[in-house]
């Protein structure tokens, strides 16, 4: 990673000052639980929002912040810190502690957001789950820069069931060609390594190989090979959370996540496909991260 640039805190944050309260944090203790543990203490209640951000007008006609949009932001916050805390419980490689360390929490966090489209975040705090006709509908940028995708991976079958439908979330860092060449590799016949899980899931799933991609992230490589570190490092990471977040996980990776997951998993109409933990990897800035050597 290189040196720290100079971090200005985003002023859009400041509401949260004001009121922590309205965020819900969860039980402090949480920073003191072992790297190690997969559960989390019974402490950590996810926030309920009194807000129906489904239906909400962000701006007056003045043109000045709402108090609606306040809300959105705090919700957005409080849902991102949620998911924050409980994935420093999970397992974590000496890479990713460092890597994590390197940064205030804060600093991350509008790293993240920024990165965010707008039609994304309102999916994000919805009080309902995102069907997959929702996320179907939002956009695809075909872009060099890196960022975090959805694949959607429908059945084959012509009667199945709105569960059978798969979400995939993953990152793209290559240097040069960040989402574009990612989904291009991904549309590829023959599987790279790192590919064959993801493959091997949809085939035994009986899913179209093709998939509908949706961008969930993106991050510019603003000074070209130099930036790569850093954004693998980002993407990475939001890739995590969004993953979390969207409960984009399989079976086995589900009880790991079902307190972070801001729905009801019962109410997610869709398939998660992801069932690894990034952050239990050793980081490599010059290729994909690398399960490590026990």
């Amino acid at each position: 990673m290189d040196k720290k640039q100079p971090y200005t805190q985003d002023s859009s944050l400041e509401c949260i000052r004001f009121n922590p309260s309205a965020c819900h944090y969860p039980d402090p203790r949480i920073r003191d639980s072992t790297i190690h543990s997969l559960h989390l203490p019974p402490s950590l209640q996810y926030p309920k929002s009194q807000l129906n951000t489904d239906k909400v007008k962000l701006r007056g006609q003045d043109g000045r912040l709402s108090t609606a949009m306040l809300e959105e932001k705090v919700i957005l916050h409080a849902r991102l810190l949620r998911i924050w805390e409980g994935l420093m419980t999970f397992p974590m490689s000496a890479d990713w502690k460092n890597i994590i360390s390197s940064r205030p929490a804060d600093e991350w966090f509008s790293r993240i957001t920024e990165g965010v489209p707008k039609n994304v975040k309102l999916v994000l705090i919805s009080s309902q789950p995102p069907t997959i006709t929702r996320l179907r509908s939002l956009l695809w940028l075909d872009t060099s820069d890196g960022g975090v995708f959805a694949r959607c991976s429908k059945p084959n079958r012509k009667k199945a069931s709105i569960k059978d439908t798969a979400l995939y979330v993953g990152s793209a860092s290559m240097y040069p060609g960040g989402l574009r060449s990612t989904r291009r590799r991904m549309l590829l016949p023959s599987s790279k390594p790192h590919d064959e899980a993801l493959k091997s899931k949809i085939k035994s799933l009986d899913l179209r190989p093709e998939g509908e991609f949706i961008t969930l992230f993106k991050v510019p490589f603003k000074n070209g090979l130099e930036d790569v570190m850093n954004v693998r490092a980002l993407a990475i990471l939001a890739r995590t959370i969004l993953m979390i977040w969207l409960g984009a996980a399989d079976e086995g990776l589900k009880p790991a996540i079902k307190d972070l997951v801001p729905w009801r998993l019962e109410n997610i109409k869709y398939l998660g496909l992801a069932g690894d933990n990034p952050l239990a990897t050793t980081f490599n800035g010059q290729g994909r991260g690398r399960t490590k050597k026990r």
